[in-house]
Formats: C-alpha cells, sequence, structure tokens
C-alpha cells in the first residue's frame, strides 16, 4: 500500500506478505484480491482487508484451479486468468471465496492464459493463442464464444466499448473489432485488427 497524495514523493504505508509471487491485483472497496503464483497452498486469490492500509490483513484465501496471471473483479466475481484458462470466483463473501466455474482454453497443445478484462457479460482473455472471448452470463458455466489468433500470442488486454486492446505478439499494440463476438463452433473470429506499432 502506497500513499500517492504526495505524487512527486510516493510512500509505502503498509504491507501484506503473500509469501510467494504476487503478479496481480484488483481493489474493490476495502479489500485488495491478490493473485499468487507459487505452491500448493499459497497459489490462489488472497482477499485482504486494506480498510486500515497501515495494517492490511488476509482474511479470505481460494486456491486456484491453474497459476494466477491476472485478475479483474466485477459485482462480487473475480475473473482470474490463470495459464490454463479462465477460474470465476465468487468473492461476494471476502472470508469464503469460492471457485464458481472454470473453462480450459487449452488446445491440442499447452498454450497459458495471462490477462483477462471484463466487459458486461463477456470476458477477454489474452495467451498464447491470442484473444480468447468468454460468456460469463452464468458464472458457474463459462462459454468459448471466440478465439482470434495471434500467432506470437499476447500478453494483455483491455476492453472499452467494441474494441479490445491486446499487447504481445508482434511488438506491438493490436486495437481489435469485437462489436459481433457471437459465434458459431468457434469458427468465426473478431474482426478488423488495426496495428500500432511500439
Amino acid at each position: 500500500m502506497v500513499d500517492v497524495s504526495n505524487l512527486a514523493h510516493p510512500v509505502e504505508i503498509g504491507a501484506y506478505d503473500t509469501h510467494n509471487y504476487a503478479v496481480g491485483v484488483a481493489v474493490d472497496g476495502s479489500y485488495a484480491y491478490v493473485v499468487v503464483m507459487g505452491t500448493a497452498g499459497t497459489a490462489g486469490l488472497h482477499v485482504v482487508d486494506i480498510s486500515d492500509p497501515a495494517d492490511p490483513n488476509g482474511v479470505g484465501f481460494c486456491q486456484s484451479v491453474g497459476m494466477p496471471r491476472d485478475i479483474v473483479t466485477v459485482d462480487g466475481v473475480a475473473y482470474v486468468a490463470n495459464e490454463w484458462g479462465l477460474e470465476l470466483i465468487d468473492v461476494s463473501s471476502a472470508y469464503s471465496p469460492t471457485v464458481a466455474g472454470h473453462i480450459s482454453l487449452q488446445g491440442e497443445e499447452w498454450a497459458a492464459t495471462a490477462g483477462v478484462a471484463v466487459s458486461g457479460t463477456l470476458a477477454y482473455v489474452a495467451g498464447d493463442g491470442g484473444l480468447y472471448t468468454i460468456d460469463v452470463s452464468s458464472p458457474t458455466s463459462p462459454t468459448l464464444v471466440s478465439n482470434f489468433f495471434v500467432s506470437e500470442g499476447c500478453f494483455d488486454a483491455d476492453v472499452a466499448e467494441d474494441r479490445a486492446y491486446l499487447t504481445g505478439g508482434g511488438n506491438c499494440l493490436r486495437v481489435v473489432d469485437v462489436s459481433e463476438p457471437v459465434l458459431a463452433e468457434n469458427s468465426i473470429r473478431p474482426k478488423n485488427v488495426l496495428l500500432a506499432s511500439t
């Protein structure tokens, strides 16, 4: 926890030991949701009470199905890109987070997923296979809607209105039109890719 009220002089005011690699965080109200890579027992979602930023306390933990890499929280659900796919964790109770649903995004070959963004009832997951669009209207049964394949893979994704923004593959920022995400049998991909060199 860092006080940034004086932008020229940020000051650390508190810390919470996750005992392994903390790789992603989302804050909602008085809780920080931290995903941690590591060994069994510490890898997963740590819920940290930050109401007193000088004395943060872990109040809940949910072991991950895979190896967490990124997290977004929306309306009591944590969306975790966990290398194997997308995990949806019910965090409506900070003290007892539980896995609500999971979808594997592995094909015939292993392909890690690393970043996630959520808009409405769709989650956008970035990984070795490009951009995966997931219907999360039912957190207990997420379903694959489409896969925009990027041969070099993607590291992270964000979404605004009908555009997804991807980092990674090919040393560029990719802008993808996702205005028509509903596809049949995962055979059609989002269109109109715009590239911006970094």
